[in-house]
């Protein structure tokens, strides 16, 4: 099994351990999962997870 292959599984069957919800330079939230890695949007205002985020672009100040 590759390592895509298998990060693929990973996600897939992971049980979830979220980290405390994070603030982005842009004011938006977001929860990681510290099992996995999954990274997902967060409400701050409800107070609840939303969609995933796929591929985010992190933007440095050098």
């Amino acid at each position: 099994m590759n390592f895509k292959s298998l990060k693929i599984f990973s996600m897939m069957s992971c049980s979830h351990d979220f980290a405390f919800p994070r603030s982005a330079p842009d004011g938006s939230y977001s929860q990681v999962c510290r099992l996995c890695g999954a990274e997902y949007e967060y409400d701050w205002q409800e107070m609840r997870r939303k969609k995933r985020i796929v591929d985010r672009v992190v933007k440095q100040e050098i």
